[in-house]
């Protein structure tokens, strides 16, 4: 059966999609969980226009982040944590940590993939964090500091 995936789904395609899945995981899963919906002519076109929306919306967000990321060129974010006598976090700050500080210091609107990172930090110090927005790449400096 072919279905229209209404939002990401693991191990099947991303979202506005047009997949072939069996008629029973279809009907007894993606159709009622709200995952995808039958592929008809009529949802077929509405889903092209929604994608493209979805598509110049996103152009608009990375063009506001593009400005933003200038103006936070080799900004400074300072964080605390619990740590051990060695200095080891025990609680690393992940790219989701980040992405709140900024958003809360500098109203950056960033999601998970534009953070470089792949690991989250576990130590006190100084870090660099890369930024990626389109073809853009900018770093911050995030200095962790013990919490008392």
């Amino acid at each position: 059966m072919k279905v229209i995936l209404l939002k990401d789904t693991p191990k099947i395609g991303k979202k506005f999609e047009i997949k072939n899945v069996s008629d029973g995981y279809a009907q007894n899963y993606l159709i009622p969980n709200k995952l995808a919906e039958i592929a008809t002519k009529e949802a077929e076109s509405r889903i092209a226009l929604a994608k493209s929306l979805c598509n110049e919306k996103i152009k608009e967000t990375e063009a506001e982040l593009l400005k933003k990321i200038k103006e936070i060129k080799d900004a400074v974010v300072t964080i605390k944590g619990k740590a051990n006598e060695k200095g080891v976090l025990f609680a690393g700050i992940h790219n989701e940590d980040l992405i709140s500080y900024l958003k809360k210091e500098f109203d950056l609107e960033l999601s998970p993939e534009h953070i470089v990172s792949k690991e989250p930090i576990k130590e006190v110090g100084e870090h660099i964090v890369n930024i990626l927005v389109q073809d853009k790449k900018t770093s911050i400096k995030v200095v962790v500091e013990t919490e008392k």
